[in-house]
């Protein structure tokens, strides 16, 4: 027999027409007390949702149109006997999710949570970053908006349970059931910035939990249909050609987010892959290489949570969707997604061309004849990676390997010759090295560092060496490169 705490809701609030008409809210409508307390989620969610255009101008569209909008992508997402597997709880945590995954982008919204901004780490970080005669307006108004990226995941579990920062005004208003559903709500909210990893720590091992009111729930797959349903709505609604005109002056790189999805249709689901249309060709060139990266990214996340959900008994037949199609490669998706004058190819380097690209950017018509030019850059590296390690919050086996020095030796045995230079420092993960490390052109100490390590610049951390050409320049000194990266160590490797 199903129990729970009477809910005192404040108002009957009408259930919008493109909600009723999904197998979702179908499903969720079959417990009225649960689909009471979604539809006063998402009027108080509306109104708050209103401020993220105000705050942060730059993002695409993080409205109710967004959140409302998942309900028809998770018609794609899923079958329509999947939806019908779904428990009422996980039904109504899914919606809650939509509403709540990024309300934390209206964090700034009242003035309070604008002052809670500034006060972040993320905030001082990137001001700090910048030389005093470049600090204006713009200055506040990027830094506001990183902070606001970088919060908004914890926002949203923060917002689950206490008010809207400077007001009395709560996303789930009566308190019976706040106190009830509040923390796993803004728990799976928050998740979809989680790795699976941390998911599957945080919700897998329990399997179906028994949930308020004598319910019961997966709340791993939960959270799992957020992240790939939140990915997928990549198209017009979240970046209309209307919406843009009232905006003001985009930064380039926010332009190129808005253009790249100004056009798109979709997701619609054939057989068991999502596919995308673009209803006209796309211009811009950055625009069109940002959307394929988007289709690639959704992609990979599909078959990353399908691999982790057919691991588990629990979830097993519960998850048929397989990928993107368009996904497999530049000429594939420009089949659905058609670029206009240009041709996208995507250029491999050989094994031949590495020689050839070192001499123009990172061999001897950038540094001169000294190969010393390249050990400087690898010890630059490591004294980074140490530096930054001391400026980051340290556990107990982390004050113990700064006191290892970095360490140059050449190693010599039938196979070659070999340079080793070897250092204990914070360590590299693989979108770093992938990302900036060896790519060209790539800055990581003025983009993904904010966020990476907010509070090293305010502990005086500041960058000897460069990614991306510098390091290429180790190509001067031989043949073959390898990269080995421990982000975290036990005591006894650091013994070694």
């Amino acid at each position: 027999m199903r129990t729970s705490a009477p809910i005192e809701y404040h108002k009957l609030v009408e259930t919008p027409d493109q909600l009723q008409s999904t197998g979702l809210y179908a499903r969720l409508a079959a417990d009225s007390e649960l689909n009471s307390a979604l539809l006063c989620l998402r009027s108080v969610a509306e109104r708050l949702a209103e401020g993220v255009a105000r705050c942060v101008p730059a993002f695409t569209d993080h409205s109710i149109r967004h959140m409302d909008a998942l309900w028809r992508v998770t018609d794609q997402v899923l079958t329509p006997l999947e939806i019908s597997k779904l428990t009422h709880a996980e039904a109504f945590l899914l919606a809650a999710g939509f509403y709540l995954h990024d309300i934390g982008m209206a964090y700034a919204a009242t003035d309070e949570g604008l002052k809670r901004c500034r006060a972040s780490q993320a905030y001082k970080s990137f001001i700090a970053s910048l030389p005093e005669p470049d600090r204006d307006a713009s200055s506040d108004a990027r830094a506001v908006s990183l902070a606001v990226r970088r919060l908004h995941a914890e926002a949203a579990n923060e917002l689950a349970i206490n008010p809207v920062p400077g007001t009395s005004q709560y996303l789930l208003e009566a308190q019976s059931f706040r106190e009830a559903w509040g923390e796993t709500c803004g728990r799976i909210a928050a998740s979809h910035h989680w790795s699976l990893e941390q998911v599957d720590r945080e919700f897998g091992g329990g399997g179906c939990v028994p949930l308020p009111g004598g319910r019961r729930g997966d709340l791993a797959y939960v959270a799992c249909l957020l992240r790939v349903i939140d990915y997928a709505h990549i198209n017009r609604d979240r970046a209309s050609t209307l919406d843009r005109a009232f905006r003001p002056s985009l930064a380039p790189e926010s332009l190129t987010h808005w253009l790249a999805q100004e056009h798109i249709d979709g997701p619609d689901r054939d057989s068991n892959e999502l596919q995308y249309r673009a209803a006209r060709p796309l211009k811009d060139v950055d625009s069109w290489w940002l959307y394929y990266e988007m289709l690639v990214g959704l992609d990979a996340e599909v078959r990353s949570v399908r691999r982790y959900l057919e691991r588990r008994t629990i979830s097993a037949d519960r998850f048929s969707l397989q990928g993107v199609r368009g996904s497999a490669s530049p000429q594939e998706a420009a089949a659905h997604i058609q670029p206009a004058g240009f041709l996208p190819i995507e250029i491999n380097l050989r094994t031949g061309s590495i020689d050839r690209l070192v001499q123009l950017l990172a061999g001897e018509s950038l540094y001169g004849p000294d190969p010393m030019a390249a050990v400087r850059e690898l010890i630059q590296n490591a004294r980074d990676a140490v530096a930054l390690k001391a400026a980051t919050d340290l556990s107990e086996v982390d004050r113990a390997t700064l006191s290892l020095p970095i360490r140059l030796h050449i190693r010599r045995d039938s196979t070659g010759t070999y340079l080793e230079v070897l250092d204990w420092g914070v360590g590299m993960n693989q979108k770093v090295m992938t990302d900036y490390l060896i790519s060209i052109a790539s800055d990581y100490w003025t983009s993904q560092f904010h966020s990476d390590y907010p509070r090293a610049r305010d502990r005086g951390f500041r960058p000897a060496g460069k990614f991306g050409i510098g390091f290429l320049s180790v190509f001067m000194l031989g043949d073959e490169v390898v990269v080995e990266s421990k982000a975290l160590l036990t005591i006894n490797d650091a013994l070694i």
